[in-house]
Parts: structure tokens; sequence; C-alpha cells
């Protein structure tokens, strides 16, 4: 894992947007990434994805496959 972490560390924007309806699976999922380096947002319904992206657009984002 030291070279993904590495990989990480070296990216210049780490922001990363996590959207899934499933709330454990979310946090875990949340938790991991953040652990690794990257700033997560969460978020659970569309609407609040939304609206996080009307703030600020992340670089990266993980999608439920099964979303309303």
């Amino acid at each position: 894992m030291p070279e993904t972490e590495a990989r990480i560390a070296a990216l210049e924007d780490k922001t990363l947007l996590v959207l899934d309806d499933d709330n454990a699976l979310r946090t875990r999922m949340g938790r991991a990434l953040e652990s690794r380096g990257f700033v997560v947002t969460m978020a659970a319904p569309v609407a609040e994805a939304s609206e996080a992206l009307r703030t600020s657009v992340p670089a990266f984002a993980v999608l439920g496959m099964r979303l309303e």
C-alpha cells in the first residue's frame, strides 16, 4: 500500500465526494478514503450531493450504482 499512499499524497487536489444511499457503506468507504489522505464529503440522497456540489466541486467522486 505504500505506493498507493504516495500517489495520493502527490495529488494536488484530494477532494472526493462519496454518494450512496446505504449509510453504513457510505460511512465505511468515506472513513477508509479519509485514512488514505482524501478530503471526503459524504452525501446520502442525490439532492444532498447536488447541494454540496454548489459549494465546491471535488476532484474525485465515488457514486452508488442504484441511486434515485
